[in-house]
């Protein structure tokens, strides 16, 4: 006869296989409503008509839905952004690695900087989760980020790379200092931004605003930067 405790016992352990196959049953259930609702009532936030909006929704849905989440290329969301062109001042665009809570404040105060936060890239996708599954249709939201080149670290890839790419003249980057490496080897802004940056005349200066001290690690990017033809400028 099995006793109250075994079974008590057996129930606890249960629990957390129960919770496992219920992630595993939202991972194959697609949330499109509740991404579409968003999606859409975020790009008339931006302006949009509702039929634009709807065909938006359509070409950015067509680059992921029905595909893997792995290997996923970045090329895919080119029709995407084709219809969101960068249009703010391109000498007055910022970067930044470490300190967006400190960029964000800074230039919600001012219109003398732009960071990819204030473009219609950034503020339709925020927070928002998405991927496909092969062979199906639908959005899903759970385990987009399982695999190393998902849909959406493409897509945030190419959308920093776009906007480094539109930069010219002076470029401003803020960093922060409090780190051991500052210039993180792994950073969007060392790994994306930086290789994306054009060449002199296009873009001549970056002028690097470091919210503490310096370290060694200005050393490798001061190499970097240079082997592009882009002078620095250093600003504590």
């Amino acid at each position: 006869m099995v006793s109250k405790k075994a079974i008590i016992i057996g129930g606890v352990a249960g629990v957390p296989l129960l919770l496992l196959v219920c992630l595993l049953c939202f991972a194959f259930i697609p949330q499109t409503g509740q991404f579409r609702a968003t999606f859409l009532g975020r790009c008339r936030e931006l302006g949009g008509t509702s039929q634009d909006c709807e065909n938006i929704l359509s070409v950015f849905q067509q680059t992921y839905e029905g595909k893997k989440r792995i290997d996923f290329s970045e090329e895919n969301y080119q029709p995407f952004f084709d219809r969101f062109p960068f249009t703010h001042p391109c000498y007055r665009t910022m970067l930044w690695s470490g300190t967006e809570d400190l960029v964000t404040k800074f230039t919600e105060k001012t219109n003398s900087f732009y960071t990819l936060d204030k473009t219609s890239v950034r503020k339709l996708m925020k927070t928002l989760k998405w991927c496909g599954m092969e062979g199906h249709k639908g959005t899903y939201t759970y385990f987009c980020e399982i695999a190393n080149q998902n849909p959406m670290k493409a897509y945030w890839t190419a959308a920093s790379a776009r906007f480094a790419k539109y930069a010219c003249d002076k470029v401003t980057v803020m960093l922060d200092g409090e780190r051991k490496e500052p210039y993180h080897p792994n950073s969007m802004f060392r790994k994306v931004e930086l290789p994306s940056l054009r060449s002199p005349p296009d873009v001549w200066q970056l002028k690097v605003v470091l919210v503490t001290q310096t370290n060694r690690s200005f050393i490798s990017f001061a190499q970097e930067s240079v082997r592009q033809g882009i002078t620095q400028h250093f600003k504590k």
